[in-house]
């Protein structure tokens, strides 16, 4: 699969939150494990191991099943070190576990389960399904403003509205707005997030495709570096986006010791 100019890896994230934790009267549960544990976390083990610019989202309760609970992009590199980060060191499975105490990954009642991709690059083609890279100019997320947007589909067939998204998509291309040098989506039959970096003038890409489910611009924060740190963590409420602030370094990559 095909990524970005520069090689860098971006894996395009939708959460769907735990049947116990989605429910309203559990969503304060979700939101406080999510700011305390989840998101601090994956700056204090990832950050090591490759990790360059996380920017979570989360998104509020929504009528429509297909609606996630928090969507992110997150970069490294490349593929290879984010494989790495992901499953040859301890720290990186012990953060790899932690998704199951906050999402789903099995379809229940109507919602998906959760998961990601890298994306595709953007062709401009209904039929393109999932994580798209519509722009790229290859600077760090974690500078500039970053909008997400999550729009649901209503009364359009799947045919117009990924016909809309895709022609919506287009003329952002053709006539790039000023201050704007990324551009990643994730489209289906029911849904469109959009994800868009700014240099001046931050607006949506994607008001009028659908039914608005989020629309938030990031505000950086940073968390200790050091999962060791006495740090009560992140307050998080529905419909923040957070840029994560953090010092990019290269991957750990300790030889494990062989035994004698």
């Amino acid at each position: 699969m095909e990524t970005s100019p520069q090689g860098r890896a971006v894996r395009v994230w939708l959460g769907y939150a735990l049947p116990t934790l989605a429910p309203a009267p559990h969503r304060q549960t979700l939101y406080d494990r999510l700011g305390q544990i989840f998101i601090p976390a994956t700056v204090q083990f990832m950050g090591p191991l490759g990790l360059q610019a996380y920017i979570p989202s989360i998104v509020p309760t929504s009528r429509h099943a297909v609606v996630p609970d928090e969507i992110a992009l997150v970069f490294y590199p490349d593929q290879a070190t984010y494989e790495a980060a992901c499953h040859e060191s301890c720290g990186g499975r012990a953060y790899a576990s932690l998704h199951s105490t906050v999402f789903s990954f099995s379809t229940e009642a109507g919602r998906p389960a959760s998961h990601s991709a890298f994306p595709a690059l953007f062709r401009g083609d209904p039929s393109q399904s999932g994580a798209l890279q519509v722009l790229d100019h290859g600077e760090s997320w974690q500078s500039g403003q970053v909008i997400s947007e999550v729009m649901v589909r209503t009364e359009q067939t799947p045919e117009a509205f990924r016909g809309a998204v895709c022609n919506r998509f287009r003329e952002v291309l053709e006539v790039l707005p000023a201050g704007l040098s990324g551009v990643f989506l994730y489209l289906d039959d029911d849904l469109c997030v959009c994800w868009s970096l700014w240099t001046e003038s931050p607006q949506p890409l994607a008001e009028g495709l659908g039914e608005r489910a989020l629309l938030s611009e990031s505000v950086p924060c940073s968390v200790p570096p050091s999962p060791f740190a006495h740090y009560a963590g992140l307050h998080v409420q529905a419909g923040d986006s957070l840029n994560l602030q953090f010092a990019t370094r290269p991957a750990v990559s300790a030889p494990a010791e062989e035994a004698g």
